[in-house]
This record gives structure tokens, sequence and C-alpha cells, in this order.
């Protein structure tokens, strides 16, 4: 989520960038957004004021800048030092605007690159790769960039065996240890107390 804003947030002020140079060069402030409207209302876009064809482009716009800000979070979670960061955000927008006027928007929508004025684009790609990478070393916290730990899993129990469970006792536990010294049976005792042959009585 964080990345998504600061993406939107950087493709915020790289469109008021755009909108800064088309005043400076005396057109509408409008010209940009509706040159990226193009692509949904075609070329009658150019001849439109401002309206629902500028609200498509600049809405096409964020889109796509909180796209890219959403990606570049998530690649970026391993870097720990903004000077790091800054460079890796403006390495990624460059290498976008590379592939993005060569070869997307020249298949998509020719008018784009036809109608962006250099070298204002490329600086509002500078700046939207800074204030993306001055956003995530702010509001990101440290704990979501630090490096990624893989650990494998442990490994797994062992099967039980198969075949029925058997309780093994040992042998010295089924027998009841005596409890003092053994008495005779019953029939040794009468025996040894019954007198042999007949009582004398004196």
């Amino acid at each position: 989520m964080g990345g998504i804003g600061a993406g939107v947030l950087a493709g915020a002020l790289m469109l008021s960038v755009l909108m800064l140079n088309s005043i400076s060069h005396r057109h509408v402030w409008w010209m940009m957004p509706n040159v990226l409207g193009s692509t949904f209302y075609g070329a009658r876009a150019l001849r439109s004021g401002a309206g629902a064809v500028t609200m498509s482009g600049v809405a096409l716009h964020l889109l796509i800048s909180g796209l890219i800000g959403g990606l570049f979070a998530g690649v970026s979670l391993r870097i720990l030092k903004t000077r790091r960061l800054y460079l890796f955000a403006l390495f990624v927008t460059m290498l976008w605007y590379f592939l993005a006027y060569q070869y997307i928007w020249a298949r998509v929508n020719p008018l784009i690159p036809l109608y962006a004025t250099e070298p204002a684009t490329g600086f509002s790609h500078v700046i939207f790769a800074l204030t993306m990478g001055k956003s995530l070393a702010t509001f990101l916290p440290r704990a979501f960039r630090r490096p990624i730990i893989w650990r494998p899993p442990p490994p797994p129990l062992p099967d039980p065996p198969a075949g029925p469970v058997v309780d093994v006792i040992p042998e010295h536990l089924t027998e009841a240890p005596a409890m003092g010294p053994t008495a005779p049976p019953v029939s040794q005792q009468e025996n040894q107390t019954a007198p042999e042959g007949p009582v004398r009585l004196e």
C-alpha cells in the first residue's frame, strides 16, 4: 500500500511539471492530460477542453504511476540505504521511460511520444524517481525493508512402523517385587505346629 501511494504522489508531481511546461510554452495546462486521454478518445481529445478527456488522462497517468510504485516497493525491500534507494528508483524510472516511449506508447498510442516535449519529459521522470524514492525511504518503516532471509522448513517426522502396535513390557516388571520374607504355605505351618505322636499329660 505504501508503494502505491508513493507512486501516485510521484506521478502527481510529474504531471504538475508537464503542466507547468505547457504553460511556459503558452499552451493550455490540460494539454498533456488530454494527450494521455487520447488513449481512450482518439485524436479528438486534442481538440477538447478541460473535461472528461482531461480526467481520463489524469486517471490513466496516476494508475500507471501507482502500479510502478507498488512494483518498485516490492523489489526494493532488500535496499536499506537511502542513497541506493534513490539510485534504484532512478534506474527503474529511466528504464520505464525508455521502454514506454520506444515500444509501448509507440504501439498503444503514438500521440503520446509525438507530443512529448524534451527535456521536460525526461526531467519530469527524474522528479518522479526522486519523489518515489524519498516517499518510500520516509514512510515505509525500515522493518519492512530489511533483508529477507530464507530458512528451509524443518524435516518431516518419520512415519510410524506399519502393523499393530505391541506393548513391550520388560521382564523385570512382570513379576511383583517381594515385600519382606516369604511366608511358608499354610500346610507347612500346620505341620510345624502339630506335635507327633500322643500327648503325655503329667
